[in-house]
């Protein structure tokens, strides 16, 4: 599968059909290639196998998923075969939670855990996809009524983030998204992830979407958010379609961010039922302080002063400090800069360490085209000598962000 991106509308801001979007594509290859070189894969998301691009476009190739988009085989179940039979019941029988799970209900728990699975597993290496929806879900298979294998697509709109680090951009689909994003107030970014978790399960399981827009103007919504899911689904006649655990859950993800649940609570869930990953101390430790580390770091003189400052914390918790990060211009070493920022533990350094060396292998092999451009077509010179001029600036903030992260591991090395 590859997804062509055309540069002249990237620079625009504009979708083909000439909408404006806020897709960033050098993020979002960043993005790809950051998760698809980490040691530690998750199955859930489409990998990116290669990327590459010409003098019109850019483009990535990623993983085949030959079963189609969840979203169709949601459809198709609610409206054909037996599914589409619970369905019609449900409206007829007492208003009470499912008892006994039935095939389908199996299958959209299990779809849900990888869905919660992945989107953890980002989240522990600092991306937010802000873009969660069954639209941007495909099926790598079915393998029968009980199991799906889910795959999560399109981070056109996804960042890179720190812990309490907080957005303000409205991103995503409006019926996925949480109050706090439709509002355009500042907002937690894995809160936000939550938030579409949670309408993808709802509609998963009940064939529809829980509201128009999350906004206390629709009264669905209203009753939501004030903690009357059960109501909303008795008055709907679709209670029996949802299992008490199932309704625990949503209950506590349409929720305020503040009262929201937590991600580790999530997998937690007796409904989702998922190791803690707070076990996990390479990722999760909190990088320990400079002054902490003084008199250790002292005693390795032989280091120079801008390793000793790299160190911090130990192989599992290393760090960068942030007066060490050059300043950059170009957008794609920004976005590796940000990437250099958030990125915590030595294994994460090395493919942090593949993936600005894949970029500076891209960025070398398109001033090599520009030159070929230019020799051919002494007429478009001026253009392409500020592509070239732009290409140098990259190549060289690349490689100084690449310096500054070898230093940071050699540093570890040598302790």
């Amino acid at each position: 599968m590859v997804k062509e991106t055309w540069k002249e509308l990237v620079k625009q801001g504009k979708s083909r059909d000439g909408h404006k979007v806020p897709e960033n594509f050098e993020r979002e290859k960043s993005i790809q290639l950051y998760l698809s070189n980490l040691s530690d894969q998750n199955e859930g998301y489409v990998r990116c196998i290669e990327s590459w691009e010409d003098e019109n476009c850019y483009y990535l190739a990623m993983e085949y998923c030959g079963a189609g988009e969840l979203f169709d085989f949601i459809r198709d179940n609610h409206t054909k075969g037996e599914q589409s039979k619970i369905v019609k019941n449900a409206a007829k029988q007492e208003q009470k939670c499912e008892t006994t799970p039935n095939e389908w209900s199996l299958c959209v728990q299990s779809m849900f855990r990888q869905m919660v699975d992945t989107v953890s597993w980002m989240h522990l290496h600092g991306v937010s996809h802000l873009d969660l929806s069954l639209e941007n879900t495909m099926l790598a298979s079915v393998i029968d009524k009980h199991q799906a294998n889910i795959k999560i697509i399109d981070f056109g709109v996804a960042k890179f983030f720190k812990a309490d680090q907080k957005f303000n951009e409205k991103v995503g689909k409006v019926g996925y998204m949480a109050p706090e994003v439709y509002a355009k107030k500042e907002y937690l970014p894995e809160k936000a992830d939550i938030w579409c978790l949670g309408v993808m399960l709802f509609m998963m399981l009940v064939g529809a979407p829980p509201y128009e827009f999350a906004s206390p103007t629709n009264p669905a919504f209203r009753f939501i958010i004030a903690g009357r899911l059960r109501d909303v689904l008795t008055h709907w006649r679709r209670l029996p379609l949802v299992s008490a655990d199932a309704l625990n859950v949503m209950e506590k993800i349409f929720k305020p961010e503040n009262e929201r649940i937590t991600m580790e609570e999530l997998r937690q869930h007796k409904y989702v039922n998922l190791p803690s990953l707070v076990d996990d101390a390479e990722l999760q430790t909190p990088a320990i302080s400079l002054d902490t580390k003084d008199e250790e770091m002292r005693s390795h003189t032989t280091r120079s002063k801008n390793t000793d400052r790299a160190t911090i914390g130990n192989a599992k918790t290393l760090t960068i400090d942030s007066g060490l990060i050059p300043v950059v211009k170009t957008q794609k070493a920004k976005e590796m800069s940000q990437l250099v920022q958030s990125t915590v533990g030595a294994e994460n350094m090395r493919t942090l360490v593949k993936t600005i060396e894949q970029s500076i292998e891209e960025t070398t092999k398109h001033f090599q085209q520009i030159a070929a451009t230019s020799n051919e077509n002494p007429k478009a010179e001026g253009v392409t000598d500020e592509e070239s001029k732009h290409d140098n600036q990259c190549l060289d903030e690349l490689k100084k962000l690449l310096r500054v992260v070898t230093e940071a591991l050699e540093s570890i090395t040598s302790t």
